[in-house]
């Protein structure tokens, strides 16, 4: 698979360059990439494969829609997932890895001033790539990524109903949290902070959005 074209594609996907329902066109991709239809396609797949894309046979390919029943479901998954990489993470954490997370807290504490929602997400990308490598299983943080990109969105349509300030400060508080469980280096605490985390966040979004039962 063509990873330069997988990642551009994901990035307008979740920064919604691409908005949801939006119908994608594999010539004008393959054009504007200038390549031929066969890694699009496989790009393509592999984003439908990540619940980013819906390929619909002789209709078209289109950006999943944002579901807020289904998203309510796969925050409910994250919870376990992430309690599990947070507990992993507190048994393997290196002191260069804590370092690393300090100096993403220091990088959002000098963008309380900013407005920039894509540079406040990147550093929350760069904990979870820490928080995945200290834990030391692959296939669990590749799980967890993949549920993340799906509810990624809602984050970003967030801005939209909240202060830029407010999302820092959050994102601050949840660097705060994950700190102090990882140097607890007790898994149970790992477990419960990771997961007070996401129920934390879930309980946000559906503050912001309407959520039906």
């Amino acid at each position: 698979m063509n990873t330069e074209i997988y990642q551009a594609i994901k990035k307008r996907i979740v920064f919604m360059e691409y908005e949801p329902g939006q119908l994608l066109d594999e010539k004008v991709l393959a054009k504007e990439f200038k390549v031929s239809r066969t890694p699009v396609r496989e790009v393509l797949l592999r984003l439908q494969y990540e619940m980013l894309l819906e390929i619909i046979p002789r209709g078209g390919i289109f950006v999943k829609r944002i579901d807020f029943q289904e998203m309510r479901d796969v925050y409910l998954t994250r919870i376990l997932i992430e309690g599990e990489v947070a507990k992993l993470a507190t048994i393997n954490i290196t002191q260069e890895q804590l370092r690393e997370i300090e100096k993403i807290k220091a990088e959002c504490e000098e963008m309380i001033n900013n407005s920039n929602p894509e540079l406040l997400i990147r550093t929350d990308i760069a904990l979870r790539d820490v928080m995945h490598r200290a834990s030391k299983r692959p296939t669990i943080g590749m799980i967890s990524n993949c549920l993340y990109y799906q509810t990624l969105r809602l984050w970003y349509l967030v801005f939209n109903k909240t202060s830029f300030s407010v999302e820092v400060e959050h994102q601050i508080k949840e660097i705060e949290i994950t700190l102090t469980f990882l140097r607890s280096g007790d898994p149970a605490t790992g477990e419960s902070g990771g997961r007070e985390i996401i129920s934390n966040y879930m309980s946000r979004i559906t503050k912001y959005f309407s959520s039906p039962e």
